[in-house]
């Protein structure tokens, strides 16, 4: 009896490591079902079944958690005069370890002003905002639930950098961009993990740091009748510390009509906030990849007709490549790799002014459109790359060593080779979001769509039906929680 009892401890001991084995994070997709979210293995088990409004599109390597959400409400009130209404959006989320348990006993909340726009767009929104709230460096952006503003906790869930930030970021090389009120102003600086402001509260807004570089506004402002004063010019101090020399003012005139002057000012700034380069007021950029950043034009570029360029992280555009550096990259290339270089660049060539549509530079590539149907990789010596001699009818961005391409109406993946990796057979093909598998998409019908997650041979580890929300308009709406009805009663 006592060998019996002994062998079905030792069966449940090991049946319990078994079922709170965690799974490696690098090796967990996200999936979608019945509009619920959850993950799978490499494999294709589910290790955590879809229940959740929505999920980080993957695990954070060294944290080992992923940002679910439990539940959400949307809280309007009247703004100025009871005519402007204001959508707050109030999420309850909590983290999860790979074995599907939550990481912490106590689920956290934090609240994002909507535009209309975000409204219509809220699985976007919720994505974004899962993605952001990520463990990176071991520290999670989390919000005080008095007065909503933004701190840091660490992977206990202690609050280790005080929410006194009206917006964070998450960190990035070691800083991060943060958002505070001081005198008035709600304007944007860095600081370090300790917590250290480590730059004057200047910026009108800040793109997120990567790479030690970011982009940053100045906007100006004068609200005095007469002529008025700029609040000076931005310089660096002997420390290196970006400030304000108030001595250093300039004069503008009012206008006759007595309203207010604007001006702004655009700046490549470096991961401590210090001001590397002023840049054109026409391109707004997000982040550098592989060193290089694509300049995107906003609405004032297009209107002067400036299209998509690439910054290295001097602030220099990229322009392209010297005759000989060009025999002497021709000189390593195959016959058919020649062939595929369908344009160079030549440097300083005055024709050059970008092109109609770029993506950000990764694993040495972007995909740049360069008609209504074109689209080619260039390189950073902006030699543009096609397949076959011909250009692609799309082609997206390098992750985990694979692009997804478009070719004759179909979709699969090259590699960085720009070899055929996965052949073009589908109806949609995303980034890849691991080095196992990629996430794919083939139709049944206008209103059925069948999303596969693909071995790299193009074996099928797992599938769902997804049925387009024209056929589910019908689905009543859920009740609202417990949570949801004391936030509207607030």
């Amino acid at each position: 009896m006592k060998q019996i009892f002994r062998t079905l401890l030792i069966v449940a001991i090991v049946s319990f490591v078994a079922c709170n084995k965690l799974t490696d994070p690098t090796k967990m997709y996200q999936i979608e079902k019945d509009g619920l979210y959850g993950f799978i293995d490499v494999d294709g088990n589910v290790v955590v079944e879809p229940q959740y409004i929505c999920t980080s599109y993957r695990f954070n390597k060294s944290s080992e958690m992923a940002v679910v959400v439990l539940d959400t409400v949307t809280k309007s009130s009247s703004g100025l005069f009871g005519i402007l209404q204001i959508d707050t959006f109030f999420v309850r989320y909590n983290y999860i370890k790979t074995n599907g348990e939550k990481a912490f006993k106590h689920d956290f909340e934090d609240c994002i002003p909507l535009s209309k726009d975000e409204i219509c767009n809220a699985k976007y929104m919720l994505s974004k905002f899962c993605n952001e709230h990520l463990f990176v460096k071991g520290l999670a952006v989390v919000a005080d639930t008095n007065t909503w503003r933004k701190g840091y906790m660490n992977k206990h869930g202690k609050i280790v950098i005080p929410c006194i930030y009206t917006e964070a970021t998450t960190f990035s090389d070691s800083t991060a961009a943060v958002r505070k009120r001081i005198n008035g102003s709600n304007n944007w600086g860095i600081i370090d993990m300790e917590g250290h402001e480590i730059c004057d509260f200047i910026y009108s807004d800040i793109s997120i740091i990567k790479e030690n570089r970011a982009f940053a506004y100045i906007i100006y402002s004068s609200m005095k009748y007469g002529t008025d004063t700029l609040d000076g010019e931005f310089v660096k101090d002997e420390n290196g510390k970006t400030r304000i020399d108030r001595s250093k003012h300039t004069l503008i005139n009012r206008q006759e009509s007595g309203d207010p002057e604007y001006g702004s000012a655009y700046y490549l700034i470096d991961g401590r906030g210090n001001i590397i380069k002023q840049l054109s007021i026409g391109h707004f950029g997000k982040m550098f990849n592989d060193g290089i950043a694509v300049m995107t034009p906003n609405f004032l570029g297009e209107f002067l007709g400036f299209r998509y360029q690439f910054i290295d992280k001097n602030g220099n555009f990229l322009t392209g490549i010297s005759e000989e550096d060009l025999d002497s990259v021709a000189n390593n290339l195959s016959e058919k790799e020649i062939n595929n270089i369908l344009f160079g660049i030549e440097e300083g060539d005055d024709d050059y002014n970008g092109f109609p549509e770029a993506l950000p530079f990764s694993e040495g590539y972007s995909g740049v459109r360069i008609n209504d149907q074109a689209w080619v990789f260039i390189d950073k010596n902006l030699l543009g790359w096609g397949h076959d001699g011909e250009p692609y009818e799309y082609c997206g961005l390098f992750c985990f060593g694979l692009a997804p391409v478009k070719i004759n109406g179909k979709w699969g993946y090259v590699d960085t080779t720009l070899t055929i990796a996965i052949p073009c057979q589908y109806d949609f093909c995303f980034p890849a979001t691991g080095k196992d598998l990629c996430k794919v998409y083939t139709s049944k019908s206008d209103d059925i769509k069948i999303v596969s997650y693909i071995r790299r041979d193009g074996s099928i580890v797992w599938q769902n039906k997804i049925i387009s929300s024209i056929s589910n308009q019908n689905k009543k709406p859920q009740p609202l929680s417990e949570w949801a009805k004391r936030k509207l009663k607030r």
